[in-house]
């Protein structure tokens, strides 16, 4: 009987062994919905972004710096910032944001005549794994005199 029992805990052994080296594959764990699920979300600091106000001949035309982060877990490719009206974009470092990562874009004040201006900036890009559009956005003030 004793022969018998070490001879099936050797088999048992054995099978395991052979399973997990003689393949190379691990058990599988189950996936939850969380982890499969790839998110891009960009987020855009200021908001609003504030000008100081500016007086003819409206110039120098102020800078403010924007951040863009990317919050989500996955990466986020052709990042870009759009100029929209008055409000020029004259640099910007964003290109590819990994999971956490920010870059920093110049938006430049550029009014021609006396008014309080208000504009919504975009930025955009593309989740790396979907390719799906992703969009942010801040709100950009201010006063030519």
């Amino acid at each position: 009987m004793r022969n018998g029992y070490t001879g099936r805990l050797g088999l048992v052994v054995a099978a395991v062994g052979i399973g997990v080296l003689g393949t190379g594959c691990l058990p599988r764990l189950p996936v939850t919905l969380a982890q499969s699920v790839s998110t891009a979300q960009l987020r855009v600091r200021p908001t609003p972004a504030k000008f100081p106000s500016t007086p003819p001949p409206y110039w120098p035309m102020p800078i403010v710096k924007v951040t863009v982060t990317n919050t989500g877990n996955t990466t986020i490719k052709a990042v870009v910032v759009h100029p929209v009206g008055v409000y020029s974009v004259p640099s910007s470092t964003c290109k590819t944001l990994g999971p956490g990562q920010h870059c920093v874009a110049s938006v430049q004040f550029c009014p021609t005549k006396p008014n309080h201006y208000v504009a919504t900036l975009a930025v955009t890009g593309k989740n790396a794994v979907t390719g799906k559009q992703v969009r942010a956005t801040a709100t950009l003030e201010g006063t030519a005199t």
